[in-house]
């Protein structure tokens, strides 16, 4: 099952839109093969224009008496652009819902449903297996919900994944920490349902209460996929839910999502603690994530492995510099074994790096969502970047990717972090 690209707001360009990531944020406008628009790169944004064929385009922008030329290729909602020989990989933002939230406007609120009965109260644990009228607290998040009559499912990642067998399927997470700034931001985002089906929100916000609410929607091969959205929120604390089905479905969706939601209820959280702490790790310090990949068929001549690092500077204030990403590129000349050649040593591999300061502002936040550490970055531009924090250890975790945190002695110096 696939999403056709674009299907949110962009059927008949798929570069026309917002796309943002790793500091840098592309905006492109128009079509028919002429675009305007903007670049906010090195912190600054630049007027661009560029000529492509709705998957490709090419451009120029000027920093100070310098003309610097970009390259940039869509695939549905990822971009790569190239701009003075370095490479991003850019996301689509979402035109709408925008972060503020709004009031209900074209799409009907999601009405209010009875919260299902209860018949007995059991702990969300790892792995466990959960049916309908259970009550399921969540302590770590201080939060507990009951299971619909009819579905069942079980808990994964601090995640709660139902179904009814009757084609609706529904995902809870709980979460610490978060402000309703962040819940939208986080709520905004694609959702990835399942393998090749990705949802995006398909209206405006909507608030009521202590309640927000989100639509989504996708068109696939085998018809449309609706989903409804709803965080309930409590002093810092709260749930997340999402429940999703074909579009015959709608109104059934609207119910089984407002009816779980009704049934939220609070206690205090036992993991604030840990997520102080975690906070206290990164307040004032450098973070940095590295990551390493051997490409497909690595083990024949011309191949190539890559590694990349970016890294963060973290101020206790709240705010954040982001110093930019360096990417290492080795191509495999000698296979390992021919002409007595091995892993790492010369000939056997050519390399090259890239990398560039493309420093940006802004502010910092990290929150619990499940049993998973977000980290979101609030740039200075409006885009918001949010990354999954694992391996949270100052000497990092292993391959495919690990974070690292270190102290600064330069790191006050810091005009942002004064």
């Amino acid at each position: 099952m696939s999403v056709k690209p674009n299907s949110s707001s962009t059927a008949v360009d798929a570069l026309i839109g917002k796309f943002s990531g790793s500091g840098v944020t592309l905006e492109l406008k128009g079509g028919k093969g002429s675009y305007t628009g903007s670049i906010f790169w090195t912190g600054k944004p630049y007027p661009i224009k560029a000529s492509g064929n709705g998957s490709r385009a090419t451009g120029q922008f000027t920093v100070g008496k310098q003309t610097l030329s970009f390259e940039a290729q869509v695939n549905g909602d990822a971009l790569r652009l190239t701009v003075a020989s370095k490479t991003y990989a850019l996301t689509r933002v979402p035109s709408t819902p925008s972060p503020a939230v709004t009031k209900p406007s074209a799409a009907p609120p999601v009405s209010s449903v009875a919260a299902p009965t209860a018949t007995r109260t059991v702990e969300l644990r790892e792995g466990s297996r959960y049916t309908g009228g259970v009550r399921i607290t969540a302590k770590s998040q201080g939060v507990a919900f009951v299971v619909p009559q009819d579905f069942n499912g079980n808990s994964s990642g601090g995640a709660l994944i139902l179904g009814n067998g009757k084609g609706i399927g529904v995902i809870v997470l709980p979460f610490l920490g978060a402000t309703g700034t962040d819940v939208v931001a986080l709520m905004s985002r694609p959702l990835e349902v399942a393998t090749g089906v990705t949802l995006r929100p398909s209206g405006a916000a909507q608030v009521s209460g202590n309640r927000l609410t989100l639509r989504y929607a996708a068109n696939t091969a085998q018809g449309q996929i609706i989903a409804t959205g709803i965080a309930v929120f409590g002093k810092g604390n709260g749930v997340t839910l999402f429940a999703f089905s074909d579009g015959s479905q709608s109104a059934a969706v609207d119910r089984v999502a407002s009816s779980i939601a009704s049934g939220v209820t609070f206690s205090t959280a036992t993991a604030t603690p840990l997520l102080e702490r975690a906070r206290q790790l990164l307040s004032g310090k450098y973070l940095n994530f590295f990551s390493y990949s051997s490409l497909p068929g690595s083990t024949y001549t011309g191949a190539s492995d890559q590694s990349s690092s970016r890294t963060w500077n973290l101020c206790g204030n709240g705010q954040y510099t982001y110093e930019g990403s360096s990417e290492n590129r080795f191509t495999l000349v000698n296979p390992p074994g021919v002409n007595g050649s091995s892993f790492g040593t010369s000939p056997d591999r050519v390399g090259v790096a890239s990398g560039g300061g493309n420093a940006n502002t802004g502010r910092w936040r990290l929150i619990a969502v499940g049993d998973n550490l977000i980290l979101l970055f609030y740039a200075g531009d409006g885009s918001v970047d949010d990354y999954l924090v694992t391996n949270l250890e100052k000497r990092g975790g292993k391959s495919p990717g690990f974070w690292t945190v270190r102290n600064s002695s330069s790191f006050g110096a810091s005009s942002v972090c004064r």
